[in-house]
């Protein structure tokens, strides 16, 4: 999910449909794209209609996000294309809480972004016990930052909470 937050930004509230977050039954449920991924399937003229109805800086961040999406392979479409769904699904609530937690990643400096999305993936692979295990671990207070430690904590309740109650 972090890596569809990323890409799709502010974007994702845009497509967000109002009103509860009950999604239909699995067979009537159609996926929606993305808007990231509306663009890059619209011709180029389309696409040029819509971006110019936006403020230049939305189309800046917009063009800069196409591109990136543009540069992924097959696979990393599909994988964002899945994480999107997957934010859809949260409540509004654990969305706005998704996004401001994106916010503070996203401030992080360029190097420390790797490390913790890499630890981020580890820790949501792990079982609840294993989990607390790790973020109660002197490797792990060793290795992040408070903020850091706070920013995966908060990250992991969030996202297998949310996964959970899908369960």
């Amino acid at each position: 999910m972090l890596a569809a937050a990323a890409l799709l930004g502010p974007a994702a509230a845009e497509a967000q449909p109002k009103g509860p977050a009950s999604p239909p039954p699995r067979q009537q449920q159609t996926r929606r794209l993305s808007p990231v991924e509306r663009l890059s399937r619209m011709s180029p003229e389309q696409r040029q209609r819509v971006m110019r109805k936006l403020p230049p800086e939305r189309q800046r961040q917009l063009e800069k996000r196409l591109d990136n999406y543009q540069k992924l392979s097959p696979e990393e479409k599909q994988r964002l294309r899945d994480q999107y769904e997957l934010f859809q699904q949260l409540r509004p609530d654990r969305q706005e809480a998704m996004r401001m937690l994106f916010r503070r990643f996203n401030n992080l400096p360029d190097d420390r972004k790797p490390v913790l999305r890499q630890e981020f993936r580890h820790l949501r692979s792990l079982n609840e016990p294993d989990r607390r295990a790790r973020l109660a671990s002197e490797e792990f207070r060793g290795r992040y930052s408070v903020p850091e430690r706070r920013l995966l904590q908060e990250m992991t309740d969030l996202t297998t909470a949310s996964r959970q109650n899908r369960q």
